[in-house]
């Protein structure tokens, strides 16, 4: 009897944190279901716990999830369960009336509770975690519909920004549909000739010339229409389609880069997902090589966020890549947390100043100032600076007199098709010759 009773018992322990495991939690739910009282379902996923494993290992990785298990149990009493789902997901379910009445403040304890720093054999890590939960009462839905709920939930709390929780609503099922019908619709997207990309325009302030371009890829969806990359960017992140979208939008802008836009400077958007394939720099050696770009023609755009995870990894191979003579630039400027440090540590090329600055400038004299301290501070380090979002001349006439190299805006050109790109710039619109 105490062999089967330990063997039931292993049947339903994650062996790693001794919590329960997706079976029994399942077992544990359908009882609830069948109790026909109150029910709350947290789904918790850890924000940069891949990162971690991937670059100190599987022992490491062991270490946290231990200890991620020991913090969740201190933020819940007997009335719950907690349950290790596989990887670097957990779970909490409540049954009881006075539990569940308090699963917004249980999420925020949860949330709270994982983002302290975690010390694993005198290193610190901090890892996060982002929380979608479920509540149901009297008539509930089926087991596999409140485990749905709680992940669309938890999906939604990583896309608002990770390190939050994000309660189960109607609409966000909605959106959850939308999202499927995206991811599936991106698997076929390039063989069906649905993506394209469009292109912007870079003006040089003291000549006056289109001396570079920006790819910026866009999707016509047979049924859903018009789908913005802001959209389905992060999708195909998630469900691992970024690599083939980003191959292919290298190696159009390197054809395009060798034909209809040749003498252009052709900029190229890199998502941190992309950057931590392991092939990466042979894709783009591998592009180079076929269209017979020059690599300093070819310009990688990158965020802040390429960076935050590791930057030690992120060094390494952006210097591989700048080996190439491929240049980069740091998009968004300005909006981060470390963005001057960066500057002292990692090889780009060029700033492009955020739009929301830009946006600002008539309005809000700090906005002014900062760009002008961004594009002093560029000519010190002898780096390019781009302002992006350009939409008035009033805009234009104080980025002239900050001293931005170069602008990018509707204000120029919208985005538009390959056949339709011109390199004629509006003379009236030119700005008074400046010493930039």
């Amino acid at each position: 009897m105490r062999s089967e009773q330990k063997l039931r018992d292993l049947a339903h322990t994650d062996s790693l944190t001794a919590l329960s495991n997706r079976f029994h939690l399942r077992q544990a739910l359908n009882k609830a279901i069948e109790q026909n009282g109150p029910i709350a379902l947290l789904c918790i996923d850890l924000d940069r716990f891949k990162a971690v494993n991937d670059n100190y290992g599987h022992s490491v990785g062991d270490s946290i999830l231990r200890v991620i298990a020991q913090r969740l149990r201190s933020c819940v009493d007997q009335q719950a369960l907690i349950a290790r789902m596989g990887g670097d997901e957990f779970a909490i379910l409540l049954w009881s009336q006075a539990a569940v009445k308090k699963v917004d403040e249980l999420a925020h304890n949860v949330v709270d509770t994982l983002c302290e720093p975690i010390m694993i054999s005198e290193r610190q890590f901090r890892v996060g975690a982002s929380v979608g939960y479920t509540v149901s009462s009297g008539s509930h839905p089926s087991l596999d519909d409140l485990l749905i709920q709680a992940d669309i939930a938890m999906y939604a709390a990583k896309e608002s920004g990770r390190g939050r929780w994000v309660a189960y609503s109607p609409q966000l099922g909605e959106v959850s549909r939308r999202r499927l019908s995206i991811e599936n619709g991106l698997r076929s997207a390039i063989d069906n000739n649905e993506i394209s990309l469009h292109w912007q325009p870079k003006v040089d302030l003291q000549t006056w010339q289109v001396v570079g371009v920006e790819a910026l890829m866009r999707w016509h969806h047979p049924e859903l229409g018009h789908i913005g990359p802001i959209e389905f960017i992060p999708i195909a992140e998630q469900c691992g389609m970024i690599d083939k979208l980003g191959r292919w939008a290298l190696s159009e802008a390197c054809r395009a880069g060798t034909n209809e836009l040749a003498g252009l400077t052709i900029a190229v958007n890199v998502s941190a997902s992309q950057l931590q394939l392991f092939d990466y720099v042979h894709s783009l050696e591998e592009a180079l090589q076929q269209s017979g770009m020059a690599p300093d023609k070819l310009e990688l755009e990158l965020t802040e966020s390429v960076l935050i995870d590791d930057a030690d990894k992120a060094l390494a191979i952006l210097n591989e890549i700048r080996s190439t003579g491929v240049r980069l630039a740091l998009d968004d400027f300005g909006t981060g947390y470390s963005s001057l440090s960066y500057l002292r540590r990692f090889p780009f090329d060029t700033l492009k100043i955020d739009r929301s600055f830009v946006t600002e400038l008539l309005t809000k004299d700090d906005a002014k100032s900062i760009v002008k301290m961004i594009t002093d501070l560029a000519k010190e380090l002898g780096k390019h600076t781009v302002c992006e979002g350009v939409e008035t001349v009033e805009q234009l006439d104080l980025i002239c007199t900050a001293g931005c190299h170069q602008i990018q805006g509707n204000l120029i050109a919208e985005p538009c098709p390959l056949n339709e790109f011109s390199r004629t710039i509006n003379p009236d619109l030119k700005p008074l010759q400046r010493e930039i």
